[in-house]
């Protein structure tokens, strides 16, 4: 158990998120049938529904 007396501040994490950007790359095949597939979309809300399946929109 840690009391205050001997809490070393190297113990501690750092709360500080570190983003590493991730570049994604999609191939010209599932670019075409993502377009297709929203092209098909006729409810309203349906292309945001399908982006967000494929995790292309949060």
């Amino acid at each position: 158990m840690m009391t205050e007396e001997n809490h070393d501040a190297r113990d501690v994490p750092d709360p500080e998120v570190q983003g590493i950007r991730r570049i994604r790359q999609f191939s010209a095949e599932y670019k075409l049938e993502i377009l297709e597939r929203a092209d098909a979309c006729t409810r309203r809300g349906a292309i945001k529904e399908l982006l967000e399946e494929e995790g292309l929109h949060s």
